[in-house]
């Protein structure tokens, strides 16, 4: 029972502080793991995956991450 507050609390943060700052994408660590999520559904257009913001910020985890293992995921449209 303990473990289904902890999910639904842990969804219902990220849910809302995503919807919050308009950011439908992120990165979260896990020891040596590091698991990033991408947004294509909002804000890239037709003949793009992500936008020029989420391409930067991309960049920017990978260049400063200290994982060894990197997994990337991305919606589909």
């Amino acid at each position: 029972e303990y473990y289904y507050y902890y999910y639904y609390y842990y969804y219902y943060y990220y849910y809302y502080y995503l919807m919050i700052n308009k950011k439908l994408y992120g990165a979260w660590d896990y020891e040596d793991l590091k698991i990033i999520l991408l947004d294509n559904q909002f804000s890239a257009t037709i003949t793009e995956l992500i936008d020029e913001e989420q391409w930067l910020w991309l960049e920017n985890e990978l260049l400063n991450s200290t994982a060894k293992i990197h997994i990337i995921g991305t919606g589909n449209r």
